[in-house]
C-alpha cells in the first residue's frame, strides 16, 4: 500500500509540474501575442520560455525570399564556451538548421551539435507556419539525453506559436511595403496630375497670349492708318495757318483794331489746338508703336538695376497716379527693402509697368473697402517688401483692402478679367503682368488673400536670364 502511494504522489507531483510548465507556456504564447516588435518578440519569448524548457543555448534560423539561404543567429546563450552565431546566406544544405528547414520535422542530437558547440543535447524544430516552413529554432544542452518526450511536446507548441508570429510579422511588413510603394506611386502620381494641371493651365494662358497679340497687331495696325493722317494733317493744317496769316496781313492792317484783334484770337486757338491735335496724336502714335511692340514679344535691353529703387520709382508714380484721379485719395505706404540686394539684370520698363499694375490694383482694393465699410478707424496700406533669395530675388505687394474670392483667384492672369466694374478696368493689367514674369523672365507670380482683409501678390524674379527672353 505505502509503495502504491508513493507512486501515486509521484505522478501527482509529476502531474502539477507538467501543469505549471502549460501555465508558463501560455504566458509566453499571449508574450508572443502581444509583443508589438519582432526583434523584442524572438529574445522575450525566447528568455521567458527558458523557464518553461531547461536550456543553455537557443539559435534561430529564417529562410530568406530566395528559399535556398537562411540567416542564422543565437538569441541566448547562458553557458560559457558556447560560441555566439550570427551568419547570413547560409545555404539549406548546410547545417542542422538546414536539414530540419528541408525536411520540416523534429531533430534530436544526443553528444553535441555537428556544428561542433559543447553541447550535450540539441532539439531542432522546425517553424511551421499554414504548411510553409519558415525555418528552425534550436534548444541545445549540456545534458545528454537533456530533452524527455514532453520537452519535445511543449518546444513543439512553442515553435508552433513562435512561427505563426513570424508569419505575421512578415504579412505586415510586406503589407507595409505595399503601403509604402503604394504611397510612393500615389505621390508620384499626384505630382505628375499636378504638373499636367500646371502646363495646361500655361498652355492655355499661352494660347490666349498667343491671340490677344493677334488681336492687339490687328487692332494697333488698324488704328495706326487713320492715326497717321490725324498727325500729318495737324501738322500741314498749321502750315497752312502760318501761310493764312501771310496772305490775309495786308487785308488785317485795314480792319479796325477789335475786327483785328478778333481774328488774331481765334488764329491763335486755332493753332494751339492743331499742336494740341499734334501733342496727343504722337501720344497716341507712341501707345500703338508700345502695343505693336508688346504683340510682338519685343523689348528694351536688359541692364543691371537697382531693384529697390525701380519698386520705390514705381510706388511713387502710381501714388501721384491715384491722386490725379482722386483727389480725396489717401493710402499709408510701408516699405520694407532688403539692402543686400544687389543689381539684376532686367528691362527696367517691362518690369515697372508690372510693378505699377500690382500697385495699382492695391490703391484700388484698399480704398474701395474704405468706402464700402466706412470705418472711421479704418486706414487704407500698401506694404511692399523686397527680399534677396540667392538665384532669386523677390517682391511682396501687399494690400488691406477687400481681397479676392477663393473661385476668382485661378482666372486673375486670364486676359480680359477684372473684378472691377465696367469702365473701371480693362483686364489686361495681371494678364500683361503674368506674361512678362512667367515668359520673358522664367519667374513666377502668385496670389494669397482672404476676404474682406488683405491681398498679396508675390513675384520671383531669378536673376540667371530666361531662355525665352530677346
Amino acid at each position: 500500500m505505502p509503495e502504491h502511494g508513493g507512486r501515486a504522489d509521484a505522478e501527482l507531483r509529476q502531474l502539477r509540474a507538467l501543469m505549471a510548465r502549460h501555465a508558463l507556456l501560455s504566458e509566453v504564447v499571449l508574450l508572443i501575442a502581444r509583443t508589438p516588435s519582432l526583434d523584442r518578440l524572438l529574445n522575450d519569448a525566447v528568455n521567458r520560455f527558458k523557464w518553461t524548457l531547461d536550456f543553455e543555448c537557443c539559435r534561430l534560423a529564417l529562410v530568406r525570399d530566395d528559399g535556398a539561404t537562411y540567416d542564422l543567429q543565437t538569441l541566448l546563450e547562458t553557458r560559457r564556451g558556447i560560441d555566439r552565431i550570427r551568419e547570413n546566406a547560409v545555404p539549406v544544405s548546410e547545417g542542422l538548421c538546414g536539414r530540419v528547414i528541408r525536411t520540416g520535422r523534429v531533430s534530436l542530437i544526443a553528444g553535441g551539435d555537428p556544428a561542433g558547440d559543447a553541447l550535450g543535447t540539441v532539439l531542432a524544430l522546425p517553424l511551421r507556419a499554414f504548411d510553409k516552413v519558415l525555418g528552425a529554432v534550436t534548444f541545445g544542452t549540456v545534458r545528454e539525453n537533456g530533452f524527455a518526450d514532453d520537452d519535445v511536446k511543449i518546444a513543439q507548441l512553442f515553435a508552433t506559436h513562435l512561427a505563426l508570429a513570424i508569419d505575421r510579422w512578415n504579412q505586415t511588413g510586406e503589407l507595409q511595403r505595399a503601403n509604402e510603394n503604394l504611397n510612393v506611386e500615389k505621390e508620384r502620381a499626384e505630382r505628375a496630375l499636378a504638373d499636367l494641371k500646371e502646363a495646361q493651365t500655361n498652355l492655355i494662358h499661352a494660347e490666349k497670349m498667343a491671340s490677344l497679340g493677334q488681336l492687339t497687331a490687328g487692332i494697333a495696325h488698324e488704328i495706326k492708318n487713320p492715326l497717321n493722317f490725324v498727325n500729318n494733317f495737324a501738322g500741314l493744317s498749321v502750315e497752312l495757318l502760318g501761310e493764312l496769316k501771310a496772305a490775309a496781313a495786308p487785308a488785317m492792317a485795314a480792319l479796325d483794331p477789335d475786327t483785328r484783334a478778333e481774328i488774331d484770337e481765334t488764329l491763335e486757338m486755332l493753332t494751339s489746338n492743331l499742336d494740341k491735335i499734334t501733342e496727343h496724336g504722337r501720344r497716341a502714335d507712341g501707345i500703338v508703336k508700345s502695343m505693336l511692340a508688346h504683340s510682338r514679344g519685343t523689348s528694351g535691353e536688359r541692364q543691371a538695376v537697382d531693384l529697390n529703387a525701380l519698386v520705390e520709382e514705381a510706388l511713387n508714380l502710381a501714388y501721384h497716379g491715384a491722386r490725379a484721379q482722386d483727389p480725396d485719395f489717401n493710402i499709408t505706404l510701408e516699405r520694407d527693402f532688403d539692402r543686400a540686394i544687389a543689381p539684376i539684370e532686367l528691362v527696367p520698363q517691362d518690369v515697372t509697368r508690372v510693378f505699377l499694375n500690382l500697385i495699382g490694383n492695391g490703391f484700388y482694393a484698399a480704398d474701395k473697402r474704405r468706402k464700402a465699410v466706412g470705418e472711421v478707424n479704418f486706414r487704407p496700406s500698401l506694404k511692399v517688401t523686397t527680399r534677396e533669395l540667392g538665384g532669386h530675388v523677390e517682391i511682396r505687394v501687399r494690400d488691406n483692402g477687400i481681397g479676392v474670392a477663393p473661385e476668382l483667384k485661378d482666372k486673375l492672369f486670364q486676359p480680359f478679367f477684372t473684378t472691377k466694374p465696367t469702365g473701371e478696368g480693362t483686364g489686361l493689367g495681371l494678364s500683361i503682368s503674368y506674361e512678362i514674369v512667367t515668359q520673358q523672365y522664367g519667374g513666377t507670380i502668385a496670389v494669397d488673400s482672404r476676404v474682406g482683409e488683405f491681398a498679396e501678390f508675390t513675384v520671383r524674379l531669378p536673376r540667371a536670364q530666361h531662355a525665352g527672353t530677346d
